[in-house]
């Protein structure tokens, strides 16, 4: 239930100037660190700006999406919006010049496949790769538990695919006289879309839903307003309503605003970002790799265990909540 979620509770903002606050906040920490050898008037074209992160970030996000898009055997798009948000989520927290997305968007992807319970063993999800499985799979293996520290535990994630559903059963109900089929295509393209923006960041999953619905019977001149007022939010106040429309308009909003980064921008940050990036963390390091097997043995493996015992017990209590309010 996403009232009482740790996404509502820990990964949902006020706006889009807080999310900025954050990196800016991580950015210059990095800096503060690992500039002490640089100039300082050097080192805003030495290291990584928040602006060249969030390019580097959202081209990753197209990598994950066009490998999510093509997995075998068909991966729900539940899973692949839950892999999209966790990339967003660490880089609220970390620099790309600790962890290099590149790095980590696979882990995302297989992480995902866990929690949302898509069963597929290591070695079928890396064969859906072209090239390097057996690195992946050692890359996936080394930073699954990091990954899952650096989003605090948090792992369980509302999207909005399930209430769109909720909205088409309610519209086919209510409205039988609208083909909710026929907006169903548009609708499902908006909440793919809707992933390369802050949305999941700031508003809930029902409300980027109607956003869908909303936007798909815009384009198709059907015209939802009975439907609305009098059965999506019959009883409720004008600022209730008020409140509803503005972020549904705020949301189509963020989807006319998506762009594709440019691959020639992406290549020249990328090659500035193996200049600066943080080596201990280089999967490419043979530091790094010293380091990953060495703690494949020691005691960090309890916490992977510990991990298991608390996120079986934030779904059971998850489940819990949802049958008593049912």
């Amino acid at each position: 239930m996403f009232s009482t979620s740790s996404q509502k509770q820990n990964w949902i903002f006020s706006d889009e100037n807080e999310i900025s606050s954050l990196k800016e906040e991580v950015n210059a920490s990095f800096i503060s660190v690992h500039g002490s050898k640089i100039p300082e008037h050097a080192q805003s074209t030495h290291f990584i700006t928040v602006a060249e992160q969030d390019m580097v970030v959202r081209h990753c996000e197209l990598a994950l999406k066009a490998f999510c898009k093509s997995f075998k055997p068909a991966m729900p798009p539940n899973v692949m919006a839950i892999a999209i948000i966790y990339l967003k989520r660490v880089y609220l927290k970390y620099s790309i010049m600790d962890y290099h997305p590149k790095d980590i968007i696979t882990t995302c992807a297989y992480l995902a496949c866990k929690v949302d319970e898509f069963n597929v063993s290591l070695k079928e999800f890396v064969g859906n790769l072209k090239k390097d499985r057996g690195k992946v799979s050692d890359q996936i293996l080394w930073f699954e538990l990091t990954l899952m520290q650096m989003l605090n535990f948090n792992l369980t994630v509302h999207t909005a695919y399930r209430p769109l559903e909720g909205l088409f059963i309610n519209l086919k109900t209510h409205s039988p006289d609208i083909d909710v089929e026929s907006l169903r295509p548009e609708a499902v393209q908006f909440l793919d879309t809707i992933l390369f923006t802050n949305a999941y960041l700031l508003y809930s999953p029902s409300q980027i839903a109607l956003a869908a619905v909303c936007n798909s019977a815009g384009s198709r001149q059907i015209n939802l307003n009975y439907f609305l007022s009098e059965h999506l939010m019959r009883g409720c106040d004008k600022t209730a309503i008020d409140f509803t429309i503005k972020c549904t308009q705020d949301i189509i909003r963020m989807v006319s605003m998506t762009s594709k980064p440019s691959r020639d921008m992406v290549k020249q940050i990328e090659s500035k970002l193996e200049k600066c990036r943080n080596q201990e963390f280089n999967p490419n390091n043979e530091a790094f790799q010293r380091k990953m097997r060495d703690l494949e043995e020691d005691d960090d493996m309890q916490q992977l265990q510990l991990y298991q015992q608390n996120s079986d017990e934030q779904i059971q209590m998850e489940e819990d909540i949802i049958t008593t309010n049912g």
